[in-house]
């Protein structure tokens, strides 16, 4: 695998990315993002949009040649925030499919693995929103910090929507674009607001995400799965996070 990547950025303005890296014998990665850091009055803004492509260029990790193989796949992303108290995303995805239902694949490597790569397009929502023909958006809410007991206490909230994802029948064979998935995030952290625990926060996270589709079948457990390749789940999770800062 060799990567290559360049980032060029300003507290305030314009800033741009570029990221490639190729992985032998399995797919070549590239990435842009282009943005700007603003202000309005005392209130900061950004703005960005930012595409990350691939071409397969050989075999999966089950040995078999993906028959998206050459072809373009490519997830658009567009993000602005107000702030850190109102944010608004949205993403477009095309795939070709190589396994199955035709998704983006977020690893670099062929098999399952942590080598993702330079991603910014995880909403901590249990879905990736990365299947083919798939049209996401995600609407965060932030709350102002408020001190209490001599901690800073703070709540978010995010709304997501997503339509379009196709249906594939039995035989592989692409049939609607009925799939979609509804959901939202619920966050509260607490925090240390100063001394030598200040960097660390404490998150209680939690995500509800409904999927459906059309043509589905009552008496199926799987069909949600095995027609969209989604899931209906419900997440929670506990996270005690340390930020490690440094300055030059």
């Amino acid at each position: 695998m060799r990567p290559w990547a360049v980032s060029r950025t300003t507290p305030k303005g314009f800033f741009a990315e570029v990221a490639l890296a190729e992985a032998k014998d399995w797919q070549k990665r590239r990435y842009y993002r282009l943005g700007w850091n603003g202000a309005y009055g005392d209130r900061p803004f950004a703005l960005s949009v930012s595409e990350n492509t691939y071409d397969l260029t050989g075999t999966d990790f089950r040995g078999q040649v993906g028959t998206g193989a050459r072809q373009r796949h490519a997830l658009s992303r567009l993000s602005f925030s107000s702030g850190a108290e109102v944010g608004l995303e949205y993403l477009a995805t095309e795939a070709s499919s190589w396994v199955g239902v035709a998704e983006f694949i977020p690893r670099m490597s062929a098999p399952f693995a942590n080598s993702q790569g330079r991603l910014d397009y995880w909403w901590d929502a249990v879905s990736d929103f990365n299947k083919d023909g798939e049209t996401a958006w995600k609407l965060r809410v932030l709350s102002p910090k408020w001190d209490l007991w001599q901690l800073d206490w703070q709540l978010g909230a995010d709304l997501l929507a997503a339509s379009g994802v196709s249906g594939w029948n039995s035989a592989g064979q692409k049939t609607d674009q009925g799939g979609y998935e509804r959901g939202f995030n619920l966050d509260a952290t607490v925090s240390v607001p100063r001394g030598p625990s200040q960097e660390i926060f404490l998150r209680a996270h939690y995500t509800h995400l409904d999927a459906s589709g059309d043509n589905l079948d009552p008496t199926q457990p799987r069909a949600l799965f095995d027609r969209y390749g989604l899931f209906t789940l419900r997440d929670t999770k506990i996270m005690l996070v340390y930020k490690w800062v440094t300055t030059d």
